[in-house]
């Protein structure tokens, strides 16, 4: 695994995660894209900036499905 990526749990109550299911549904995205999104957006509003992201991130891509560049591992993102 990449050093520079930190892995976290998160606790969703029953409205929310149902909420952000169904919008990752809807766009063809992951939940992790969405929770990524809006961690950004917290980064902006409260004015801190995260360095750069690193090259060995996963990505999300259509469907939920994360691409890790470099290794041909694919992970699904998302189980509905």
């Amino acid at each position: 695994m990449n050093q520079s990526l930190v892995m976290t749990s998160v606790r969703l109550d029953r409205d929310l995660h149902a909420a952000l299911r169904q919008i990752a549904f809807d766009r063809r995205v992951s939940i992790h894209s969405l929770l990524i999104e809006g961690a950004h957006q917290a980064v902006q509003k409260y004015g801190t900036e995260p360095s750069s992201p690193s090259p060995q991130a996963a990505t999300s891509t259509f469907a939920g499905v994360r691409e890790f560049p470099g290794t041909g591992n694919v992970a699904e993102g998302l189980a509905l």
